[in-house]
Formats: structure tokens, C-alpha cells, sequence
């Protein structure tokens, strides 16, 4: 169920048209916590357009209410399908994204995405509008200390990669050693010892 937050809806009487804007009222959350350096998908935020109007609905990260975490960087959030063409009294569902840089502290974090939408009523000289906004909350933990080939980013995968390739290494050399001994134990054992000097006969 979609429920508007802090949404503005105004009716024309003159022509009988309405705009409106709606999110759902579940904050949006990560499941689990997430680590500095990694990217995460988020779930997909859902938005309707209450109005009488065709709405083009766009998403912005911007903290408005009160309230424990740190503030979310907008550039931290990834918005797919911005514009996205919604009709009247229609639903639609936008994806979003995490990315936490590497400089990320550990915590928890919080902010509001606000949908806007596109089309206004006339009220006198003014223009009115619509938008609706729920929060967006996740918690920032560090990578386990002295496990360095679990820290996310390129150069830990690099690290676990070259660390199995000189573990594979290693155990290769090892086997054709082993192998060359045994060849050599087989053919020594397969020679027949030679007389020693005073048992041969004349």
C-alpha cells in the first residue's frame, strides 16, 4: 500500500484538474550492513500519482526531518529511471543503488528521497505543484581486522587471486618432487647390487 508523505495536492475548480504525488510510507532499507567500498542494490522505491494528470516523476536525495545517522552524500545513491512517465492514479516503481566509498565512517546513516513530479495547477498568479518524501536508512560497518583479502574493493580480489595462484604454485613444485624421488627410489631399487671385490673368483 502507497501512502503520500508530505505530498501537496490541489484541485483546480475552474478546470476540475489535480495534482498529486505519493511514496510508500516503509522507510527504504538495506538488508544487512553494509561495508565501506562496496556497491549494493537497494529496494526499488515506490511511487504513485494520485493527480489527474500524466506525471513525469523525479527522485532527489535531500534531508529534511530530525533524527539519529549520519546525512547520506547524494552521490552516494543511484537513481535509475528518473522522469519516469506515470499516469493519473497509477503506480510505478523506481530502482536505486548504494555505493559506499572506501572514506566512509561506520554508523548508521540517514536521509529522505523526495519525488517531484511534473505537472502544476494554476492558483492565481502562483504554480502548485507536488512532491512526497520517505527516508532511506542503512548502517556502515568496517571490514574484519587482519582479514585483508575480504576487504571489498579490486586490490583485496587481487590480493586472494595472487595468493591462491603462488598456494597452486607451491603445490605443484611440490607434487613433481615428490614424483622425481619416487622415480628415483624405483630405479635404484631395480639395479642388482654389484660383488664386492673379495667374493669374485679367479
Amino acid at each position: 500500500m502507497l501512502a503520500a508523505l508530505a505530498a501537496v495536492w490541489w484541485a483546480a475548480p475552474a478546470a476540475q484538474a489535480s495534482v498529486g504525488v505519493g511514496v510508500q510510507a516503509a522507510p527504504v532499507r538495506l538488508s544487512g550492513a553494509a561495508r565501506a567500498g562496496q556497491s549494493y542494490q537497494l529496494p526499488a522505491l515506490a511511487v504513485i500519482n494520485s493527480g489527474s494528470q500524466p506525471e513525469a516523476i523525479t527522485v532527489r536525495v535531500q534531508r529534511f526531518m530530525p533524527g539519529p545517522g549520519r546525512a547520506v552524500p547524494a552521490t552516494w545513491v543511484h537513481i535509475t529511471g528518473q522522469g519516469v512517465r506515470v499516469p493519473p492514479h497509477a503506480e510505478a516503481s523506481i530502482p536505486l543503488g548504494l555505493s559506499v566509498p572506501r572514506s566512509a565512517k561506520p554508523g548508521d546513516y540517514l536521509t529522505e528521497l523526495v519525488a517531484y513530479g511534473s505537472a502544476a495547477v494554476r492558483a492565481g498568479a502562483a504554480h502548485l505543484g507536488a512532491a512526497a518524501a520517505t527516508k532511506l536508512e542503512f548502517r556502515v560497518t568496517t571490514a574484519p581486522a587482519g582479514l585483508y583479502w575480504f576487504v571489498p574493493g579490486w586490490a583485496g580480489w587481487a590480493a586472494l587471486w595472487l595468493f591462491l595462484l603462488a598456494l597452486l604454485a607451491v603445490a605443484g613444485t611440490a607434487a613433481w618432487r615428490a614424483g622425481l624421488r619416487l622415480r628415483l627410489v624405483r630405479s635404484t631399487a631395480g639395479r642388482r647390487p654389484a660383488d664386492p671385490p673379495w667374493s669374485r673368483h679367479a
